[in-house]
């Protein structure tokens, strides 16, 4: 058969409805979309856990030696291995405010980098820094200069220091920044992502020798959201990293079955002479042609359903969602690909002898 006769006789099966293109479309869009979103959601999960388990402070580890703290080696820590942050603390004098006479608010020294860690953002100005709690009480903000027992303060910023579990010292404090060279100090701080063992090996070595004999400590800033979370090895484990070779399986089988519901006819046009190669390339131009529909339905209700979610997330959220399209997507060609192979062989299977067994076998 010429080619144009085998598109023209595709073309004519899939307008009337002989190779149910509508209903294999509508499986495997769903199927499809099904699988994608339940691959996805749980990506999605995953990100969500390991941000919640950051943004808790879990992922801070602290090295305690009393005086032993070089505040400068902690400050370089910064970009070292997966540290992201890290700053020196010693605690101060309290302070007295006069709007709060007769309570003393906890004070720390801390460096430059303890700054940027907390509050996530460069010191801009000077004057100390006060966690939101507290500068909500004082009804105060970043500018402002209030009283004190020992003269007036500044205030340079607040830092956000929630009550999720985390060590308590600082949800209702003064932070004084001193330069990073100054003094020693007792704590060292460093957020690290992805956790590993590199990162407390690299907080020792903020510590020098003073022939103290008090033990050197490194604990979690927060153990509520567990000791660990190893995002890589939960992203591997996820039971839904099926979904994709699934989806391919799955396609593969839909392939194979519209052949098959039809093998009755492929083998009586075999039998009035059609080429083996011209019935693989009508099953295959039919094939494609739901296989395709359905891979951009199920494409659009996925992406439909990412921007219902998003739009109920924050921005945040949409941001973890768009990196999600590039993992799941290749989904949706593969499964169309599949489809294509299963639907061929299925074709390929078909044999002109085996006419009358198919006669009988018809429903």
């Amino acid at each position: 058969m010429r080619a144009t006769a085998i598109l023209s006789e595709a073309a004519r099966n899939l307008i009337s409805g002989t190779s149910r293109a509508v209903t294999f479309s509508l499986l495997l869009s769903a199927i499809l979309a099904g699988l994608v979103l339940a691959d996805a959601l749980a990506i999605h999960g995953l990100e969500t856990r390991a941000e919640t388990f950051r943004a808790s402070g879990a992922s801070t580890r602290v090295l305690q030696l009393q005086g032993s703290i070089s505040g400068a080696a902690c400050d370089h820590l910064t970009g070292s291995g997966s540290i992201e942050a890290s700053g020196a603390l010693v605690a101060d004098a309290a302070v007295q405010f006069s709007a709060l006479p007769t309570t003393t608010v906890p004070a720390f020294s801390v460096t430059p980098g303890l700054i940027a860690l907390l509050a996530d953002a460069p010191i801009r100005r000077e004057g100390a820094w006060v966690s939101k709690t507290l500068a909500t009480t004082l009804a105060v903000a970043a500018g402002d200069t209030l009283a004190t027992s020992d003269g007036p303060l500044a205030i340079a910023g607040t830092y956000r220091y929630p009550d999720d579990g985390r060590d308590s010292r600082l949800a209702y404090a003064v932070l004084l920044p001193v330069p990073t060279g100054t003094g020693s100090f007792d704590e060292c701080w460093a957020s690290a992502w992805p956790l590993s063992d590199d990162t407390d090996v690299l907080l020792r070595s903020s510590a020098f020798a003073t022939g103290s004999t008090d033990p050197l400590q490194i604990a979690q800033l927060n153990r509520a959201q567990g000791s660990s979370f190893d995002a890589q090895r939960e992203f591997e484990s996820r039971i839904t990293r099926f979904a994709s070779p699934l989806a391919a399986g799955v396609s593969f089988g839909l392939g194979w079955v519209s052949v098959r519901l039809r093998r009755l006819e492929h083998a009586a046009a075999l039998h009035a002479g059609q080429s083996r190669s011209g019935l693989v390339l009508g099953i295959t131009l039919e094939t494609a042609a739901w296989a395709l529909l359905g891979a951009v339905l199920a494409g659009a209700i996925s992406l439909g359903a990412f921007g219902a979610l998003a739009t109920a997330s924050s921005a945040s959220d949409l941001s973890q969602l768009r990196t999600l399209i590039p993992i799941v997507a290749p989904a949706l060609p593969a499964a169309g690909g599949a489809a294509l192979i299963g639907a061929a062989l299925a074709g390929i299977a078909t044999r002109e002898k085996h006419l009358f067994r198919y006669f009988k076998e018809r429903t």
